[in-house]
C-alpha cells in the first residue's frame, strides 16, 4: 500500500479528497464525495472494535474508581464515569490505530482537519515510540481545543442566552435561580422528586407519573432541556439553582487542590503494564486538562446546590431517567438512605452494558434490554413497561416518510456529509413517490438548519419535494401519517413498534447492541445509498418486511396495577425509612 495516508475525521472538508484514506467517521461506502478516494479504510478497520475497547476502558475505569477520594460528601470521579469509559475507549482505539499504521508500513499520516484524534494518536505516538509521521496543516496542530469550541457552538446557531450559559456557566445559572428562590421556598418536605435533565427523561417521568401513588415534584438543571416538556404541558418545576449560592462557586485554589487529590489517587492506583500506558495517555490529554477546568468547577457547583436542595426539601423518593449527570445527585452521602428508581426513556447507553448504575430499582421496557445491562444492574431491575394504551393505527392514510434525525454535531463518528447523503436519497425518492417527507427533528437541532440544508440540496437536485418539520409535541399525529421511518438508534423506534411502522437504519453506522438489534430483525439495514433508497421503495410499496408480533420483548404488556403495586411498595418502604431516622 501507498506510504502515505490522509486521515479523515467528522470535521474535515471531503471535497476534492483523493488517494489513499483512512475514515475516522461513519459514511457510506458509495458516498458521493468519496469516489476518486482508494483504498479506502473503514474506522472498525483502523481502529478496532469498539465493543472490546469499551471492556478494556472498564477495567481500568473500575479500578480508578474504587481507589478515587470521597470530597465534599461526593467520589468526584465517579461521578464521571460515563465520560470515562469513553475516553479510555478512544485511547485503547488510539492504540490500535498506532499498532495497525505500524503494521501497515505507512511512513506519513496526515490529518486532514484537526480532530481529538489527531491528539490521541499524539499522545500514544509519544508513549510507543512509533516512528512514522505524524502530519497536518500547521493551522490544524497548533488549534486551541477552544477555537474548536467556538466554531461548533456557531455551527449549533445558539441564542443569546446559550451563549452565556456557555461563557459563564456558574453565574448563568446562579441568574436563572434567582427568579425561581420564590417558588423554591413553597417547595413542600418529603414526597416523591423526579430529577431530569433532559427532555426525554422528563417525558418518561410524566409517562409513569399516573402510576406513582402522588404526583412528581419535578426538578431540572436545566429549564431549556429538563423544563421543555414540562412547559409544554403547563406544569410546574423547580431550578436545582434556586437553592444555589454565590458561594456555592468553587475558587481557583479550592479547584486546584481537588484536583491533586483526584491526580494523586489516579497514579497511586496499582494497574497492570498496559493498563498504566492507557492511564498515562489519559492524564496527557485535552480530557484531563479540560476536566480540571471545566468539568471539575461545575461538579462541585452543581453538588452544592443539590445539597442545599436535598437538605431544605428531604425527598422521600428519587426519581430519574438516567444516571450519567445526574450522579451528582445520586451518589451524594446526604441521599444514600433515599430510594431511587431509575426508569429506561429509550434505547440505553452502551456504559449500562459494562457498568452498574447507582439506583436501587430500575424499570425496563421490555426484556430485551434487560438481557444486555451489566449483570449486577440486571439484579435490580424490572421488567414494568409504561403501560401505554394501542394507538388508534387506522385514524389517518399512511402515505409519509418518516426521518427521525440525530445531533450530527454531538456525535463523534457523524460526518455532516453523510446526513447530507441521506437527505439527498430522502427527498429523491419523495419526490418520485409523490409522498411526503416528514421530518422528526432531534431536539437538540435546531429545524432552520434543516430547512436550510433542504433548501439547498432541492436546489442541486434540480426539483421541490413536499417536506413537513416536526419538533416537542405531536409526535404521536407524525406517527399515525407515517408508511416507512428511517431512525439511527432513536428511542422512537419503540413507537415505531408500537405504531407498526417498518424501520430502516444504515449498517454504515455503530451503535451499542446492534448486533442484537439485526438478530431480532427490529431495523431493515442499508448497506450503502443505493440500497438505501431501494429499503425505501419497498416500503412505500409494502414490501419491506416489519416487525408486527412479538413485540412484548421490547414493550412488554405491562398491567397498571403492576406498576402502581411498585412504587406503592418502595414508597412504603421509604416512609418507614424516613420514620425512624
Amino acid at each position: 500500500m501507498s506510504n502515505s495516508l490522509s486521515l479523515y475525521s467528522s470535521t474535515s472538508q471531503l471535497k476534492g479528497a483523493n488517494g489513499a484514506a483512512g475514515l475516522l467517521c461513519e459514511l457510506a461506502p458509495d458516498c458521493p464525495a468519496l469516489e476518486t478516494v482508494g483504498p479506502r479504510y473503514s474506522p472498525d478497520e483502523l481502529l478496532g472494535s469498539r465493543d472490546e475497547a469499551l471492556q478494556i476502558a472498564h477495567s481500568v475505569v473500575s479500578k480508578l474508581l474504587g481507589s478515587a477520594p470521597v470530597i465534599e460528601g461526593l467520589p468526584l470521579l465517579s461521578v464521571f464515569e460515563e465520560a470515562l469509559l469513553e475516553e479510555f475507549s478512544y485511547i485503547a482505539q488510539a492504540f490500535h490505530l498506532d499498532q495497525w499504521i505500524r503494521t501497515q508500513g505507512i511512513s506519513t499520516c496526515r490529518f486532514i482537519s484537526h480532530s481529538p484524534w489527531l491528539d490521541r494518536l499524539n499522545q500514544v505516538r509519544a508513549i510507543t515510540g512509533s516512528g512514522y509521521e505524524l502530519a497536518a496543516d500547521a493551522s490544524h496542530l497548533g488549534k486551541k481545543s477552544s477555537v474548536q469550541a467556538i466554531r461548533k457552538l456557531r455551527s449549533l446557531r445558539p441564542t443569546a442566552w446559550e451563549i452565556l450559559r456557555r461563557i459563564s456557566p456558574y453565574w448563568a445559572r446562579m441568574v436563572s435561580g434567582l427568579s425561581a428562590r420564590g417558588q423554591a421556598r413553597k417547595a413542600s418536605n418529603g414526597g416523591a422528586w423526579f430529577y431530569s435533565n433532559a427532555y426525554t427523561f422528563t417525558k418518561i417521568g410524566l409517562a409513569y407519573e399516573p402510576y406513582i401513588p402522588e404526583k412528581l415534584n419535578f426538578l431540572v438543571e436545566d429549564p431549556a432541556t429538563g423544563g421543555k416538556a414540562l412547559r409544554e404541558r403547563g406544569r410546574d418545576f423547580y431550578s436545582v439553582y434556586a437553592w444555589s449560592r454565590g458561594s456555592d462557586i468553587p475558587s481557583d485554589i479550592a479547584n486546584r487542590e481537588t484536583g491533586a487529590k483526584l491526580l494523586a489517587a489516579i497514579e497511586a492506583t496499582a494497574l497492570s503494564r498496559d493498563e498504566s500506558l492507557l492511564r498515562t495517555a489519559f492524564l496527557k490529554s485535552k480530557c484531563w486538562s479540560e476536566f480540571l477546568i471545566g468539568n471539575l468547577p461545575f461538579i462541585l457547583f452543581n453538588g452544592r446546590a443539590l445539597e442545599r436542595w436535598s437538605r431544605a426539601v428531604k425527598p422521600e423518593l428519587i426519581v430519574v431517567g438516567n444516571a450519567g449527570d445526574e450522579r451528582v445527585l445520586l451518589m451524594r452521602e446526604s441521599v444514600k438512605s433515599v430510594p431511587v428508581v431509575m426508569l429506561q426513556h429509550g434505547i440505553m447507553h452502551w456504559v449500562y452494558g459494562v457498568a452498574d448504575q447507582p439506583v436501587d430499582a430500575f424499570l425496563l421496557r421490555g426484556a430485551f434490554f434487560q438481557r444486555g445491562i451489566n449483570h449486577e444492574l440486571r439484579k435490580k431491575s424490572f421488567v414494568l413497561n409504561v403501560p401505554d394504551p394501542a394507538p388508534q393505527l387506522q385514524q389517518r392514510a399512511r402515505e409519509d416518510i418518516l426521518f427521525i434525525t440525530a445531533p450530527y454535531e454531538i456525535l463523534p463518528f457523524f460526518h455532516r456529509e453523510d446526513r447530507r447523503d441521506i437527505l439527498r436519497s430522502l427527498l429523491r425518492v419523495s419526490h418520485a413517490s409523490g409522498r411526503c417527507l416528514t421530518l422528526r427533528v432531534h431536539p437538540m437541532e435546531k429545524i432552520a438548519n434543516y430547512k436550510k440544508e433542504i433548501g439547498e440540496l432541492q436546489a442541486e437536485l434540480g426539483f421541490t419535494a413536499k417536506v413537513n418539520y416536526s419538533q416537542g409535541p405531536g409526535a404521536e399525529q407524525v406517527l399515525t401519517r407515517s408508511r416507512i421511518a428511517v431512525l439511527f438508534f432513536s428511542t422512537m423506534f419503540l413507537d415505531c413498534l408500537r405504531h407498526e411502522i417498518p424501520i430502516v437504519s444504515f449498517d454504515w453506522h455503530w451503535f451499542a447492541n446492534k448486533r442484537h438489534f439485526a438478530e431480532q430483525g427490529i431495523f431493515n439495514f442499508a448497506s450503502d445509498l443505493a440500497h438505501f433508497e431501494r429499503l425505501l421503495w419497498q416500503g412505500i410499496e409494502a414490501r419491506l418486511p416489519q416487525r408486527s408480533g412479538g413485540i412484548q420483548d421490547f414493550l412488554a404488556a405491562t398491567r397498571p396495577e403492576d406498576v402502581m403495586r411498585f412504587f406503592q411498595q418502595i414508597r412504603s418502604e421509604s416512609r418507614a425509612t424516613s420514620n425512624s431516622r
